[in-house]
């Protein structure tokens, strides 16, 4: 049976489908690193998720959020012209005046730790207000605007927005960045089968990775002042630590935390979360950022400051144990149903426009994703803007 026609008959159970990936995703990690001992861990968040998704699923089987905006047509038109300025424009201004330009500046550099510190600050003295505005035109505004060039069929425009932020991603030296703002586009093009545009996406967001992936073990390699603390991880091939990052690092990384939470660093016990220190009058504590002394404790020896970013529900795991754990995974589920009652039918703009934030959920928290993330502007976005392709021929 055709891909298309097995994913429509299960649409109630795609987001979910693609968060229990992430899950045996992580349990490849966990299992590589740390055998059996942390298996229970995952098992229950496997099942505290499917089911809870499975009883949101049945509560919120008949209530679907389906609303349109006044149609202005003309307002309209000129409200997506002006967006895909201003979203030019902010980008252009944070290259060159804020981050400036941190990938070229990367290639003089010739230490790992001059490397690292020029990642590390790359955001360093802009105002908090400006960085998260850039964040959310890279995550969400852009990729966005390439998925409705493309489904509008504006060529040219589309053309044009790809490679435009493909370049912007790769000046910001972030891997990940490359792969977030055109995935959208390549994922309804995946299942649309419009393989030209798949292997371009590809292809692009393929060379950025290599290239970045290439500078780095340069450096790695030409540093002598780092062999001593160098990683069977940074002496891999490409390929081979392409894999590993995919397939053992994420869950390697919840071995990590089950591991030195609350053996040698205490539950946080609220203090993990900004509002809740503030509220219990308390310093707030980012074990983000204090357990990379375990990650890469020769790094942290050399006073290299790094992060350990992991799964969503690790963080409520670290802040209330066990039962963070069941109301982590319960989050996660209640909030991936709204997410497709929001969409209601249209389960290939959610494949395309969702997928990406929920794989991210393997190393980022979901109210990140969602907030500062760019996830929430990005349903937004969606809901303003979905009249103007519902109704084309083959669409909805």
């Amino acid at each position: 049976m055709k891909l298309n026609y097995l994913l429509s008959r299960r649409k109630d159970w795609l987001l979910a489908l693609i968060f229990n990936l992430v899950l045996i995703q992580l349990l490849v990690g966990i299992i590589y690193t740390s055998g059996g001992r942390h298996l229970l861990f995952w098992c229950t968040a496997f099942c505290v998720f499917n089911i809870t998704f499975l009883l949101c699923n049945k509560l919120l089987k008949n209530f679907k959020f389906s609303f349109e905006l006044p149609k202005f047509p003309r307002l309209q038109s000129n409200s997506i012209a002006f967006l895909m300025a201003i979203s030019i424009l902010i980008a252009l201004v944070d290259l060159i005046f804020f981050v400036r330009f941190p990938m070229l500046r990367a290639f003089s550099v010739t230490s790992v730790k001059e490397l690292i510190d020029l990642r590390a600050n790359v955001n360093a003295g802009m105002p908090t207000l400006w960085i998260y505005v850039a964040g959310w035109n890279l995550k969400a505004v852009l990729p966005f605007l390439i998925f409705y060039s493309f489904r509008k069929k504006w060529h040219y425009c589309f053309a044009f927005l790809a490679i435009f932020s493909a370049c912007y991603a790769f000046l910001l030296m972030q891997k990940s960045f490359c792969v977030v703002v055109l995935m959208p586009v390549i994922i309804w093009a995946l299942l649309n089968k419009e393989w030209k545009i798949v292997l371009i996406g590809f292809a692009l967001v393929g060379t950025s990775v290599f290239v970045i992936t290439a500078h780095h073990n340069q450096v790695i390699q030409h540093d002598t002042t780092f062999v001593s603390i160098k990683t069977s991880e940074e002496k891999t091939s490409l390929l081979s630590g392409l894999i590993n990052r995919i397939l053992v690092i994420p869950g390697e990384v919840v071995s990590l935390w089950l591991d030195v939470v609350p053996e040698k660093e205490p539950y946080l016990l609220g203090k993990g979360y900004g509002w809740i220190a503030a509220f219990q009058n308390e310093s707030y504590q980012n074990y983000d950022l204090k357990l990379y002394q375990y990650w890469k404790p020769s790094y942290a020896k050399q006073g290299i400051q790094g992060r350990v970013n992991t799964a969503s529900f690790m963080r409520e795991y670290s802040n209330f144990g066990w039962l963070g754990l069941f109301l982590g995974c319960m989050m996660i589920s209640f909030v991936l149903s709204m997410i497709q009652s929001l969409f209601v039918n249209d389960w290939k703009s959610m494949l395309a426009l969702m997928g990406m934030p929920i794989i991210l959920l393997s190393s980022t928290n979901v109210m990140t994703i969602f907030f500062s993330g760019g996830g929430a502007l990005t349903i937004l976005l969606y809901v303003v803007y979905r009249s103007h392709w519902m109704k084309m021929k083959g669409e909805g």
